[in-house]
């Protein structure tokens, strides 16, 4: 029996050591504090946008040629501010103003036969009267004096038409501008439909792009867009968009009219600018930092920090007991797992949407591997 005591003693002691550990795992938590950085939720101020490349044009620009085929008596200069209404270049007209003195001519001798037969149907008609002429007679001088009151319209007409040609033989403004290019100087001979200057209103500017359909098809009506021209920023109004896409690059023409302001009135025609279209616009989410997002197999989700009052109230609650805390000490929280959707992402930050308001504290290093409820280390400050 004496043989069996050391046997026996180690079984106890056994049975007492694994029964200590047990209570010791017992007592500790089910997962330790994980120290963690935070960062606060924002409201989402604005959509992404992309930024396209555009020019400063003109709405009103034409290549101005002549209706008439002469030579160039007179035409404007390079750079030359003119008035709607105002004549850029004439060709010589010498040859029409001399057919306008025969059609006219030719109008005053219409008159005359039409003159004489009125006189002479007149005296017919008092005959007639008295019977002294045939119906005969009467019904021929009313005929012979339709035809010539035909002919009189006739040679009006044409002195209507040498008036019309000599008009085109000058070329006038259609609209105010400046005269940008010059084809041809004073004394060239210049045919029908040639061109003699290009003219520009540099004061009806508008902004040109092209941008792919995707993104287009976001904009509203009117859209007010962000525009910089060398840095200056500026608005400009969505004016118009073309029907249709390029069949090549399939890019949609987009038209915006800048809002009038010092930086607008310094732009020169032709000038390039940069302007900003919303890739997507606010969708009511918050702001997060992309590090903040866990991705598993239930989808996204956040780990929320207890509120800070609840904290608040726990250091209040260490103060008061006279626990202190050395700088960069840790304070304890709690985690909560918050699913969202991701809406999208734009310089760092990702716009979300879930049952979590702005100005929450959310976990943004740390959080691979936390649990929902798991507690965390906070450094005072974070």
């Amino acid at each position: 029996m004496e043989a069996g005591k050391p046997t026996q003693q180690l079984a106890f002691f056994s049975r007492h050591a694994a029964l200590g550990s047990l209570l010791m795992f017992t007592a500790l938590p089910l997962w330790a504090a994980k120290t963690v950085a935070l960062a606060v939720v924002e409201a989402e101020q604005s959509a992404p946008v992309s930024w396209y490349s555009g020019t400063v044009q003109s709405q009103q620009e034409a290549e101005l040629s002549m209706e008439a085929t002469g030579r160039l008596m007179s035409v404007v200069t390079f750079g030359q501010q003119v008035k709607k209404g105002d004549v850029l270049a004439e060709v010589n007209a010498d040859s029409l103003a001399l057919q306008l003195k025969i059609e006219n001519v030719e109008v005053r001798k219409a008159r005359a036969y039409v003159a004489h037969l009125e006189i002479e149907l007149a005296r017919l008609e008092k005959l007639a009267k008295k019977r002294n002429i045939s119906k005969t007679e009467q019904a021929q001088a009313r005929h012979d004096l339709a035809i010539r009151r035909i002919e009189l319209e006739n040679a009006r007409l044409r002195v209507s038409v040498v008036e019309e040609q000599l008009a085109r033989t000058r070329l006038v403004a259609p609209f105010d501008g400046t005269v940008n290019r010059v084809f041809k100087t004073q004394g060239e001979y210049i045919h029908q439909g040639e061109s003699v200057l290009h003219l520009v209103n540099t004061a009806q500017q508008e902004i040109r792009l092209q941008a792919p359909i995707s993104v287009t098809s976001l904009l509203p009506e009117t859209a007010s867009l962000k525009v910089t021209v060398e840095g200056e920023p500026f608005k400009a109004t969505l004016a118009t968009r073309s029907a249709s896409a390029d069949s090549r690059s399939r890019l949609i023409e987009l038209r915006l009219l800048p809002q009038q302001d010092a930086t607008t009135a310094a732009m020169t025609i032709g000038q390039p600018v940069r302007v900003a279209i919303p890739t997507r616009f606010a969708s009511g989410g918050v702001l997060v930092p992309r590090d903040a997002i866990v991705t598993g197999k239930h989808g996204s989700a956040l780990f929320v920090i207890a509120k800070a009052s609840e904290r608040a109230s726990k250091q209040a609650a260490n103060q008061s007991s006279n626990q202190t805390h050395d700088e960069g000490d840790a304070v304890p929280a709690t985690v909560k797992s918050v699913p969202v959707d991701v809406l999208y992402s734009s310089d760092g930050k990702v716009a979300v949407k879930g049952d979590i308001a702005i100005g929450s504290e959310v976990v943004v290093r740390g959080a691979s591997g936390l649990v929902d409820g798991q507690e965390v280390q906070l450094l005072e400050g974070s």
